[in-house]
């Protein structure tokens, strides 16, 4: 089979795309993104936003690419993003941010999430994913999120918070579950 750009703008942006993730839902549609420090629009500075494309034939052909944290104009890093559907057009977007979703920025990461319920075609705002987001200086990484298909969403990563004293600083594994 034949190598190919999966990002429309490939030969004419400059910029570095990487962590690709892609997620079908079974039904022809498939929808990857990545990291990318390229410009975007009116975002022209060097941080990273979470960039995506979507295939509604099985991937053989992709559409434009877009950005799908649309706080992109904020000085903030959007990286390591992962994503996930239940094959009934809902699809959840994980990534870690530095952004503090008001316009600011953070001095460390917290996970970020967005939700599309039309096969990505709209994505709702970034949101924190879970309630010690903007208390720092814990750091959120790699964030992995899945669904069991009937409405259950886990989503897991790592971090040095410690919960309120409950847990060491080191690093460990934490999740979050949500069921809407």
């Amino acid at each position: 089979s034949a190598i190919g750009h999966l990002n429309s703008d490939s030969a004419t942006a400059f910029g570095n795309d990487g962590e690709p993730v892609v997620a079908g839902d079974g039904n022809g549609h498939w929808i990857a993104v990545w990291e990318s420090d390229a410009p975007f629009g009116l975002d022209d500075d060097d941080e990273y936003d979470v960039h995506m494309a979507r295939s509604s034939n099985s991937g053989a052909t992709w559409g434009s690419v877009e950005v799908l944290n649309n706080d992109s104009d904020a000085i903030s890093w959007d990286t390591r993003p992962y994503i996930a559907t239940d094959g009934k057009g809902h699809w959840v977007a994980v990534w870690m941010s530095t952004s503090d979703l008001a316009g600011g920025n953070l001095d460390h990461y917290d996970i970020h999430v967005a939700r599309s319920t039309d096969n990505g075609d709209t994505w709702s705002d970034p949101a924190a994913l879970h309630t010690n987001a903007k208390i720092g200086p814990s750091m959120d990484f790699y964030p992995i999120v899945k669904t069991d298909g009937n409405g259950n969403w886990m989503c897991a990563w790592e971090s040095n918070n410690t919960l309120g004293g409950t847990v060491g600083d080191d690093y460990d594994i934490l999740f979050s579950i949500s069921a809407d």
